[in-house]
């Protein structure tokens, strides 16, 4: 049962850790410039042609 101390020293941090998050003093928030990305085209679904002269084979 060493696994004990070593959670409980682990969830002690964390919880430490938490509270110091939590405590700070807030950041300013940055200047927010909303960039509204062009929407990229659709990935073609199908297949491209094949080369003149070969062979498709398509089995069930």
């Amino acid at each position: 049962m060493k696994l004990v101390p070593l959670l409980a020293a682990v969830a002690g941090s964390l919880g430490l850790a938490a509270c110091t998050l939590n405590t700070a003093p807030p950041n300013p928030p940055p200047p927010t410039t909303i960039v509204t990305p062009t929407p990229a085209p659709a990935p073609m679904m199908m297949s491209p042609a094949p080369a003149p002269g070969s062979t498709v084979v398509v089995r069930p």
